[in-house]
């Protein structure tokens, strides 16, 4: 996933991903960033084309040093809604944590 703010561009690893948004996590910790601003994102699922999404960090779980964040997607394009759905649900059948 590739997550755009005001003064920062990072590429990230969802560690768990949800037809709702992301978790993720961000070595900068998003030090001087507005976190409840919106962010442009590019998704990428395996076996799937990219898509571009906005969303909010709504979030931040842990501690300074280990600390995660929740984006929150805003409203998807259907096809990219319904990607994302199929592989939510695919990892689901899996057993494994999305």
């Amino acid at each position: 996933m590739q997550i755009m703010g005001h003064d920062f561009l990072d590429v990230v690893h969802a560690m768990d991903i949800s037809e709702g948004g992301a978790k993720i996590k961000i070595p900068h910790l998003f030090k001087g960033c507005d976190i409840q601003a919106p962010v442009d994102l590019i998704v990428k699922l395996p076996a799937a084309p990219a898509f571009r999404a906005r969303g909010i960090i709504r979030h931040i779980d842990g501690g300074v040093e280990q600390a995660c964040f929740g984006v929150e997607f805003g409203k998807l394009a259907p096809a990219d809604k319904e990607r994302l759905h199929s592989y939510v649900q695919e990892r689901i059948a899996l057993g494994s944590i999305v």
